[in-house]
């Protein structure tokens, strides 16, 4: 009924955690009802690799046959999964059985689960010790939910160190790379606009 209500919508996108936490609830009938309604993408919520079982993969597998494009959230709990090592091993594990990593989610400040929270320094680390250490496409986008309705605001270090040194030019930019070097880009805060052209 969404396609037939709104038409305009051109890519339809599934969050759920039902496959991780029922996993037999996807079955070959299940995958042919998304696949009739061209469901495109599925975006499961997984939070520790531990939850990542042999059951969980042959069910994603079956969403993947049926031509379903399958992505990974998760929410950036403390004590959880607010360490280095436990999100490159979920999401090298994730992207190994074709589920890409979308969002790192940060806590939503609700009541009985402020201790929960990681703080937005300690997400800019975790990101850096993502960035450059795994696979590209293993690397998600870190946001937090903006308040009021203004939507999910990305949550990302700069890697630009400065952004005019004193050559003289103003062009010259430093930047850091994900291992801490630094290095001078020549031409880099040049501005190359053409002019524009009258008729």
């Amino acid at each position: 009924q969404i396609r037939t209500r709104a038409p305009h919508v051109r890519f339809l996108r599934i969050g759920s955690r039902m496959v991780v936490q029922m996993p037999t609830r996807v079955t070959p009938e299940l995958c042919a009802v998304l696949e009739k309604h061209r469901v495109q993408m599925i975006n499961i919520h997984i939070n520790h690799p531990k939850e990542i079982t042999p059951l969980l993969r042959r069910r994603v597998k079956l969403l993947q046959k049926a031509g379903i494009m399958m992505g990974l959230q998760t929410v950036c709990l403390k004590g959880v999964n607010d360490s280095v090592e436990v999100m490159r091993e979920l999401f090298m594990q994730s992207i190994e059985m074709g589920v890409r990593p979308y969002y790192v989610y940060s806590t939503d400040m609700v009541e009985g689960a402020h201790h929960f929270i990681v703080p937005h320094r300690r997400m800019l680390e975790l990101y850096e010790g993502l960035r450059g250490w795994i696979s590209g496409p293993a690397v998600p986008t870190f946001i937090v939910d903006g308040l009021g309705g203004l939507g999910k605001l990305p949550i990302i270090p700069s890697y630009v160190r400065e952004e005019a040194l004193p050559d003289g030019s103003g062009t010259t930019v430093k930047c850091r790379n994900y291992a801490g070097k630094t290095v001078e880009m020549p031409g880099l805060g040049q501005d190359f606009s053409l002019p524009s052209v009258s008729n």
